[in-house]
């Protein structure tokens, strides 16, 4: 594990996102457009976060670069769009609501896999270890 004084590798930053949108669950960060359709958006006033916020004032590797976080970014932006394609977003009262949460999760999983693939990255378990991961995984995927 990177201590505070070591910068964070492509891979601890990968286990970071996989970590807050896989194995905990944590919703994704989405805001409404004038139209009310969903965008995801960089961070809410609920505070959840998307992968460039997640890592916005780490101390980061040189070799983590503007493309790989943009690459993660867009993984977040490609699964929020698969969650509400084809979705009546005007009877949608909450985008945080179970079924959206939980599709966005598993496509989040998808995409991120792939995005690991491409950067040659280890894909770490989905499941919740330590006592922390386990308890917020059973909040936040119900």
């Amino acid at each position: 594990m990177s201590h505070s004084r070591n910068k964070l590798t492509r891979q601890d930053v990968f286990n970071k996102v996989w970590r807050h949108y896989v194995i905990e669950g944590q919703p994704f960060a989405v805001g409404a457009d004038e139209d009310g359709y969903p965008i995801p958006v960089v961070k809410t006033t609920m505070g959840e976060k998307s992968p460039m916020a997640l890592v916005d004032k780490l101390p980061l590797n040189q070799h983590v670069d503007v493309a790989f976080l943009t690459g993660l970014q867009s993984a977040h932006q490609k699964a929020t769009n698969f969650v509400f394609d084809n979705v009546n977003t005007h009877r949608v009262l909450n985008f945080y609501a179970r079924a959206h949460r939980r599709v966005f999760r598993r496509t989040m999983k998808y995409f991120l896999i792939a995005f690991a693939m491409e950067y040659n990255l280890t894909i770490p378990s989905e499941t919740a270890i330590d006592p922390v991961d386990i308890k917020l995984a059973a909040k936040n995927k119900r």
